[in-house]
């Protein structure tokens, strides 16, 4: 992956392509295999089974525990008839504040006014928005949402290969649209697991996830490529369906590209990822006037990048993936005491006597 990434921009500014492939990671600077293969030996070994379900972080000379996201921010899924407006009070007050510190603002002073029925909606920035979206639920929901918020929007077929010529099957005349909103189903079949081991049957749910994967990033990529091309500022939300382990992967797969997108583009793109864990109508709307506000509103722009979460009853913002704490040891050969080294490090962070 790494080799053709690096064979990738080499091509690109040979052929005088000024754009970061690699959406900002200093792909260069990954090491031989010689110099992870002491770690991974050690993550194989029967001694480190008390660190199941752990994500650490190796690069040779380091090794870093790395605390999973969790959530930091809710506000109600559905706000009755002031859904809109109550997003585009609450969103810049909460969400956005919490994206950039990533940590929760609230339990101090009152952020918000006690009611949203009468706060001011979000300023328009965008009037044509591609829909690209392969269930008619979904497609219906996100047409109704965004046609209320005054936009004009195309619907488009799900390959994402030539991003110009799916705009012109849409609408020959058509400028290019502001946003793009992708929300396709999963390809493989959602049919219960026969293995009789849990572990297999997640393992048998993310069968065929990586052409899940690969839709996502072509459709970012695709809006990469165009707003390089016109110089001209995008955004693209993800919709995605988080009801099973599979999903789950992907939608933090779809928060991934998400999160390099801007830095990527000059900051041209903003890129925002939601994932839906519930199959409820409430979900489904709440989800769709979220998409709305952002594609919708100036302030949005600051939660490019953030993994958002939508279920039944509430909207949240989780926070990325970060350091608990790190070893650093010179490597490649890991030092004996490395073992208890982690286990002191995790058992601290969770408040565990040593």
């Amino acid at each position: 992956m790494v080799a053709r990434a690096l064979a990738r921009m080499k091509a690109e500014r040979e052929a005088g392509e000024n754009r970061d492939a690699s959406g900002g990671v200093p792909l260069a600077a990954a090491l031989p295999p010689e110099a992870l293969g002491p770690v991974g030996a050690y993550l194989a070994g029967e001694a480190f089974t008390w660190c199941s379900g752990e994500v650490l972080f190796v690069n040779g000379a380091e090794i870093s525990l790395v605390a999973p996201p969790q959530l930091i921010e809710l506000v109600p899924t559905t706000a009755g008839p002031s859904g809109p407006a109550f997003l585009g009070a609450a969103i810049p007050a909460t969400f956005a504040t919490a994206e950039m510190r990533q940590i929760g603002g609230g339990g101090s002073a009152p952020r918000l006014p006690p009611s949203f029925d009468t706060a001011p909606t979000a300023a328009r920035i965008a009037r044509r928005c591609l829909l690209v979206a392969e269930d008619t639920a979904w497609r219906s929901a996100l047409t109704k949402a965004l046609e209320a918020r005054g936009f004009s929007v195309l619907h488009a077929r799900t390959e994402a290969s030539d991003f110009a010529s799916v705009l012109r099957e849409v609408d020959r005349d058509a400028d290019i649209p502001n946003a793009v909103v992708v929300a396709l189903a999963c390809r493989r079949a959602d049919v219960p697991s026969a293995s009789a081991s849990p572990w297999m049957s997640i393992l048998d749910d993310h069968a065929g996830i990586e052409e899940d994967i690969r839709r996502d990033a072509a459709w970012m990529r695709a809006v990469a490529e165009v707003s390089a091309r016109e110089e001209r500022p995008l955004r693209i939300v993800t919709v995605t369906a988080a009801l099973s382990p599979g999903g789950r992967s992907r939608a933090m797969a779809a928060a991934q590209l998400a999160r390099a997108a801007h830095g990527a583009t000059d900051g041209r793109v903003d890129a925002f990822s939601i994932a839906v864990e519930s199959g409820s109508e409430s979900a489904q709307r709440g989800s769709a006037d979220l998409v709305g506000h952002l594609v919708t509103a100036e302030a949005a722009g600051a939660l490019s990048g953030a993994e958002l979460v939508v279920n039944s009853n509430w909207t949240g913002l989780r926070s990325h993936p970060s350091i608990r704490g790190t070893i650093s040891y010179g490597g490649p050969e890991l030092p004996p005491w490395i073992d208890a080294a982690l286990r002191q490090m995790r058992n601290s962070e969770r408040g565990i006597p040593k």
